[in-house]
């Protein structure tokens, strides 16, 4: 078989793309309250294009979370505690509510990193727990309400953080106002029901094209293709 150098390069292509992948998934605290509007856009410090966040009511569970594209995900928004709170100096639909208590964001992959940007009330300690254990902190100072936001001032940031274990083969974060309140979280990562395919390190990537151009040469003179 003839495995030309285009086809190589293709292939490398699509793991850089594959690996690079992620999913966005939006979602707006609403202190349920009268007149409550759910954020749309793609304006969220996570962001990657879609418009979709989902409206969630203060100690109203949420099944089935969708990604910013609208499509439907394993991913559930969880409370254990909750207490509606309205910030009357917000002046978008984002930070206008939120709740003070305590969630679980359930339904993640053991072992997979995610990113998550958390958005406050104005001077909002908030507690994070992940694999690590519990964190956390001042997340939203003094908000500027202009979006994306600034971090330390609108939001508060966990990079490649991975699930806590919630018990019963649950893994996912818990998010807490412990002084303040939450007023929307943004997670990027691999969704779904199924196993995530496994991201690659920049190493790995790198190992990988390397043996794909090498093994595209020997192909193309010996008739064999492989990787391994």
């Amino acid at each position: 078989m003839l495995v030309t150098m285009q086809a190589v390069l293709v292939a490398a292509a699509l793991v850089l793309s594959a690996s690079a992948s992620a999913e966005v998934i939006n979602v707006d605290i609403e202190g349920d309250q009268p007149n409550d509007t759910t954020h749309v856009g793609a304006d969220g410090v996570l962001s990657g294009g879609g418009s979709v966040w989902n409206g969630v009511d203060a100690g109203v569970d949420a099944m089935g979370l969708l990604d910013e594209t609208g499509a439907s995900t394993a991913v559930d928004l969880v409370f254990t505690s909750a207490n509606g709170i309205v910030d009357v100096s917000a002046t978008n639909d984002l930070q206008d509510t939120g709740s003070s208590g305590s969630f679980d964001i359930q339904g993640l992959s053991d072992g997979t990193e995610y990113d998550v940007a958390i958005y406050g009330f104005p001077f909002s300690f908030v507690g994070f727990t992940d694999s690590t254990g519990v964190s956390g902190g001042l997340c939203s100072a003094s908000p500027t309400y202009a979006l994306p936001g600034t971090q330390g001032s609108d939001y508060c940031s966990y990079e490649n953080v991975m699930p806590a274990d919630l018990g019963g083969g649950v893994f996912g974060f818990t998010i807490a106002g412990l002084d303040g309140a939450v007023t929307g979280v943004q997670l990027s990562g691999p969704f779904g029901g199924g196993a995530p395919v496994p991201a690659l390190s920049s190493g790995g990537i790198v190992a990988l094209v390397v043996c794909l151009i090498g093994a595209g040469g020997y192909a193309s003179r010996r008739g064999v293709f492989g990787c391994v």
